[in-house]
């Protein structure tokens, strides 16, 4: 019965996009969103052996190491796969040579990144470990598996990245789909024989991310093969510029990324291990519960950032708008399955995540309606209001979070997560708003 509510509930989904999408961004849309389905649902039977197998506390860890990991990957992406694909997108109608050099750009730049930031984590593991809070015996070796996974990440996101701008959009999914179908394989056999472990894990996380960067350079188009290939240095035209509008986008994403961590690194302060674990449960829940709106994202992207009149904005936003609405309603109505699912998939032990999951999908549909508009930005060449908007929110949730959480436990912590995602959009809803209100008067 309830598989049959979840297929109803994903063709209403479909044939909402449809009637709100023009049909090529529908198409594209669909495609991201099958894969992102199947994806998730083979990264929801690799999570259920990993919290079964981990429990609470060993859940904790995990999810701190994972939590840093995270940050470190933003730190080291340096926004450059958003402005890659900005310029890509726009490069390739008028100098598709300049767009090759552009990628090759972009490689040289992640993986040098990519290999400070790992080579950073091994040589100041021992540091982190304190200030994570990790075992000692064991924290050290875990931040050190977690840079290798960092490294791995960055290596992936390059091919991703230049799929993203061509539109390729079936090719993106296949590294995705064979990353989870490998981890939850690796994670059922670790289960079953009782070898699962927070470094197995972490361990199973760097071999799956390899061997979907792998893939994804075999799904690149040859000439785009080449290309990364090609000498660019960091300071020729194609690196400056590219550079140039990434530094704020990173700025942004790292303050993105501190937003959706710092919360649990807080609680985790605060809280007992069992109580983050509970925590991290409903935050990894409600991350896979997004997957309409990073679907969206991926799709609109590469398609707003090639929008020029205000008129194409303003039908964008009213546009999003209609389609927001309907999809909201579908999330809505699933949201009372989620008390079953956990205590059935997860066991009696989650049964506390459920009520701060509801909480957390707040944030959910703020992002629905909210994402689309706020793409404009991208456009209008306003990456620093970017910065802005994700350190407002970083902040509001640092303040919220440290007067509510040792009170309110992890509701407090959820609570100063949804103020903080109200007070970033605002601001930058608002500049957007200011920005297509001067453009329609001419200002």
């Amino acid at each position: 019965m309830r598989f049959r509510y979840f297929d109803r509930s994903f063709r209403w989904v479909q044939t909402a996009l449809r009637a709100t999408l023009h049909e090529d961004v529908a198409h594209s849309t669909l495609i991201i969103l099958s894969g992102e389905f199947a994806r998730l649902s083979l990264g929801f039977l690799g999570s259920v052996f990993l919290v079964r197998g981990l429990g609470p506390e060993g859940l904790s860890v995990f999810s701190v190491v994972g939590a840093a990991l995270l940050v470190g990957i933003a730190v080291a992406e340096f926004g450059l796969s958003q402005g890659a694909i900005r310029q890509i997108a726009s490069d390739l109608t008028h100098a598709p040579q300049r767009a090759h050099r552009t990628a090759g750009a972009l490689a040289q730049l992640r993986l040098g990144g990519g290999l400070l930031l790992a080579a950073f984590g091994v040589i100041f593991s021992e540091p982190l470990t304190h200030i994570l809070k990790l075992p000692e015996t064991s924290g050290s070796g875990l931040i050190r598996i977690a840079a290798l996974g960092l490294f791995a990440t960055c290596l992936g996101g390059i091919p991703m990245t230049i799929l993203n701008a061509l539109h390729r959009y079936r090719a993106m999914v296949a590294p995705q789909l064979l990353k989870s179908s490998l981890n939850a394989l690796l994670m059922g056999i670790l289960f079953l024989s009782w070898q699962l472990s927070v470094p197995a894990a972490l361990w199973v996380g760097v071999i799956t991310s390899v061997t979907a960067a792998g893939l994804g350079f075999l799904l690149l188009p040859p000439p785009w093969r080449a290309a990364l290939r090609e000498k660019v240095g960091p300071f020729s035209q194609e690196s400056r510029k590219l550079i140039t509008f990434s530094k704020w986008v990173w700025i942004s994403a790292i303050f993105s990324l501190l937003w959706s961590q710092l919360d649990l690194l807080l609680l985790n302060r605060w809280e007992a291990p069992q109580t983050v674990g509970l925590y991290a449960l409903a935050l990894n829940l409600a991350s896979k519960a997004d997957i309409l709106n990073r679907s969206l994202r991926t799709v609109l992207l590469p398609t707003v950032s090639a929008l020029s009149s205000t008129e194409a904005y303003l039908g964008h936003v009213r546009q999003s708008l209609r389609r927001s609405l309907i999809l909201a309603t579908v999330l809505v109505a699933a949201l009372p399955l989620a008390g079953p699912f956990v205590v059935f998939f997860y066991g009696s032990a989650f049964r506390g995540s459920v009520s701060v999951f509801y909480l957390l999908m707040a944030i959910v549909i703020i992002d629905l309606f909210a994402i689309p508009p706020l793409l404009l930005a991208y456009p209008m060449n306003m990456p620093r209001l970017m910065a802005v908007s994700e350190g407002a929110g970083v902040a509001t949730l640092v303040g919220a979070a440290s007067f509510l959480i040792p009170g309110w436990g992890m509701y407090g912590a959820a609570l100063a997560k949804v103020a903080s995602r109200m007070v970033a959009t605002l601001v930058t809803g608002t500049a957007v708003a200011v920005q297509l209100r001067n453009r329609r008067q001419g200002l």
